[in-house]
């Protein structure tokens, strides 16, 4: 995990200082989308920035498409939590074929 505040660090810009608090990159970004508006949607699309308190035009953007996509119930897994959900799934299988086992056990120790 990297921190980079205004005018320090690689980029010089992939992090910023939002009201004295230090905005964390989480995961490196290396994929791009782009489209095209008008003027009149850009400037639209930097007003709506300052109501939302996005850091960009891509991050108002970024979000929302996240958003967009989340109505479809979609989400892109990060790796651990990925790592984690399986995990689980593994955990209640054991604890299922826990159950099962002991019930044959006790099925054995009543036919002696």
């Amino acid at each position: 995990m990297q921190k980079y505040f205004r005018g320090s660090g690689p980029g010089m810009g992939r992090g910023t200082v939002l009201s004295g608090r230090c905005v964390t990159i989480l995961r490196k970004r290396d994929r791009q989308i782009a489209f095209r508006v008008s003027e009149q949607e850009y400037l639209v699309l930097q007003m709506a920035c300052l109501e939302t308190g996005s850091r960009s035009v891509s991050d108002l953007a970024r979000e929302a498409t996240k958003n967009a996509v989340a109505q479809f119930g979609l989400r892109p897994e990060t790796p651990a939590s990925s790592l984690d959900s399986r995990v689980g799934r593994i955990e209640e299988m054991l604890d299922v074929l826990m159950q099962e086992l002991k019930k044959i056990m006790q099925k054995l120790d009543l036919t002696k």
